[in-house]
């Protein structure tokens, strides 16, 4: 579904990220984990057209990206979803969502997509009139979320999704990512190593820009020797 060929970020004369190739399969969920400055959310802006890579290709369904801008990209499905609750704090939580439709293909669905995604975070859904800036913390990454599924993704990229939140509000957030099993592909960038194994598919490590690990995140559970490794790395 989604292929990186050999694509490096090169800024300001230092190699950010080197030598990337990846797939993501239709409907799979892959975790990226890695230290800070590995480069994961270089990654998916490089994905989605925000940074350009230096060299290497990106295809989603074999139509080449390279040349598209982001918001071309995001025509075609690649939706961004970026660490930091990027909401809109003056207006109101329904009106955040419905930014989300902004795709030609989900525009005439945003009654039913609304009525999905209130059904997903119940909370957004008693506070649907409340302006965005009033939330906690916690409802407005469901919020960031929540508007990223009014596009109808084919490839949704969520960074650091559960950052800052209190235990109970990161299990939330990681049981609505297994849900979005089987209708679309996810990666998800993710220190909380554990929590993200649990909910996806295949699990990739990245240190200084490069892939140092790749393995099925049910394997990798059962190996905590080398999820041990890896925290240390």
């Amino acid at each position: 579904m989604l292929k990186i060929s050999d694509v490096s970020v090169v800024r300001n004369s230092n190699t950010v990220i080197s030598d990337i190739s990846l797939n993501v399969g239709d409907n799979e969920i892959v975790a990226i984990s890695g230290h800070n400055g590995a480069g994961k959310s270089t990654l998916l802006k490089t994905i989605c057209g925000l940074v350009r890579q230096s060299k290497g290709s990106i295809s989603l369904n074999d139509v080449a990206m390279d040349n598209l801008k982001p918001d071309q990209r995001a025509g075609l499905g690649i939706i961004y979803v970026q660490e930091g609750n990027r909401i809109f704090p003056s207006m109101t939580v329904l009106e955040n969502i419905e930014l989300g439709a902004f795709r030609k293909d989900a525009r005439n669905s945003i009654e039913k997509n609304s009525a999905v995604v209130f059904s997903m975070f119940p909370k957004l859904a008693e506070r649907k009139h409340q302006k965005a800036g009033t939330l906690s913390g916690g409802e407005k990454q469901m919020l960031a979320i929540a508007r990223g599924l009014l596009s109808e993704p084919k490839l949704l990229m969520l960074d650091e999704p559960s950052l800052g939140l209190a235990p109970i509000i990161k299990q939330q957030i990681f049981s609505t990512i297994r849900s979005m099993k089987g209708r679309f592909s996810v990666i998800i960038v993710e220190q909380d190593i554990i929590g993200a194994l649990k909910v996806s598919d295949r699990a990739i490590f990245m240190q200084e820009g490069r892939i140092i690990l790749e393995r099925f995140s049910t394997e990798l559970l059962k190996d905590r020797q080398t999820i041990r490794k890896l925290i240390g790395f």
